[in-house]
């Protein structure tokens, strides 16, 4: 035990320790606190007793010290601050970093036990969150190492692809307008969206975020490449989507803006459309800064109880298909607002499910480009002769079946 008193008390606070503690307690006494903290890298002290009648600066310089040493996860040592008379700075002590305030009168072997178990049971607490911290970094780590891993090994992979597909494409050389151009070109276009996943995952390995730097993005694009992309789906449940004309651009990162959309028409397809006859409306407003897309399905519903927990990483719905990982919703939400946006169910909406993403409108003097005629220009997918089954321009909606 060492006690750090001031010299000048009228009582000796050792002489009371030593008559109340005996012979069994090994107590050095000292009245510099500068020495006192240098005698305690020296030689280990189970408990630390500090007179409060020491000067405030000299107190607190001290008790600085004792958790700069505390920082070293093999040392023990309680330290306590002995009050006296008409001293009413207990809670501040312990603000300062004691562990314990306790009136002189009070101080005995029975309450040093006590507060000797308690300290105890803090530092065995500090060690194990210690311990769990530094399994957290080492996991992390690991999973740093694993995902530049990952990354490393996909790219390879899908170079070999890449180049397979080049080669197989160069020798049957199928005309765009058969049915073997159409699959090579949904082939083309699938493949090239999960390139820019991988190159998401690659960046993410590499800096700890994928990019989202906000550009203009044509919705008409997004909507007919994600529906040529999901064309087999769509087909394949005889899915008619609905296009409305002219959908508004917004100011977010492409491939982001993408994402939102697949999200959004792969959840429709998956979960939200009626079986007999299945359709989705994608449709889009714009209102002030913002522009909000909507994406509609004719399914059953949504109860009213569940529209903001679908949005929840990993929630699903109990009709929801066993497919997927409940994460698209959630995803779709977080892009949105990252662009200080929202996602959310129309609660309007009567028939089926309708989800809306509010996403930023153009910057004011940012417009699309034009051709000679001053009308809007929007490029088609490279797809070929399929992509004008998403062409918006020539009638009022687009119907995709």
């Amino acid at each position: 035990m060492l006690l750090v008193e001031n010299e000048s008390g009228n009582k000796s606070l050792f002489e009371q320790i030593a008559g109340k503690l005996g012979t069994d307690c090994d107590i050095r006494r000292m009245n510099n606190t500068s020495s006192a903290l240098e005698s305690l890298h020296k030689k280990k002290v189970d408990l630390v007793l500090l007179d409060s009648r020491l000067p405030a600066v000299e107190a607190i310089k001290f008790l600085n010290g004792i958790a700069d040493l505390l920082q070293d996860m093999s040392i023990d040592m309680t330290t306590v601050v002995v009050g006296w008379k008409n001293d009413s700075l207990g809670r501040e002590w312990i603000q300062r970093g004691a562990d314990d305030f306790v009136p002189a009168d009070e101080l005995s072997p029975q309450r040093i036990d006590v507060i000797m178990a308690k300290a105890l049971r803090a530092r065995r607490l500090r060690r194990e969150n210690a311990h769990i911290l530094e399994q957290l970094r080492n996991t992390g780590q690991e999973f740093d190492h694993f995902v530049r891993a990952l990354s490393h090994d996909m790219v390879a992979n899908f170079m070999l692809l890449e180049s397979s597909f080049s080669q197989l494409r160069s020798n049957l050389e199928p005309a765009p307008e058969t049915e073997s151009g159409k699959m090579f070109a949904h082939a083309d276009a699938c493949l090239q969206e999960s390139k820019c996943f991988l190159d998401d995952l690659v960046q993410l390995a590499k800096t700890g975020s994928v990019e989202m730097e906000p550009e203009e993005v044509d919705l008409d694009k997004i909507v007919a490449e994600v529906l040529f992309e999901q064309g087999e789906l769509l087909t394949q449940d005889g899915i008619e989507v609905d296009v409305a004309p002219h959908l508004a651009a917004v100011w977010c990162n492409r491939q982001r803006v993408k994402q939102v959309v697949t999200n959004l028409v792969r959840n429709a397809i998956k979960h939200g459309c009626d079986p007999s006859c299945p359709q989705i409306t994608i449709s889009s407003q714009s209102r002030e800064d913002r522009v909000l897309l909507r994406i509609h399905d004719n399914g059953i519903g949504i109860e009213s109880r569940m529209h903001k927990e679908i949005f929840l990483p990993g929630r699903r719905l109990p009709t929801a298909s066993e497919e997927g990982s409940g994460m698209g919703l959630a995803i779709v939400r977080k892009i949105a607002e990252h662009y200080g946006g929202a996602a959310w169910v129309d609660a309007q909406t009567t028939v089926g499910t309708a989800i809306i993403v509010s996403l930023p409108a153009l910057p004011d003097g940012s417009i699309l480009s034009r051709d000679k005629t001053g009308s809007d220009r929007h490029s088609q997918p490279e797809q070929g002769p399929t992509a004008d089954l998403h062409s918006p321009h020539d009638r009022p909606s687009t119907k995709h079946r």
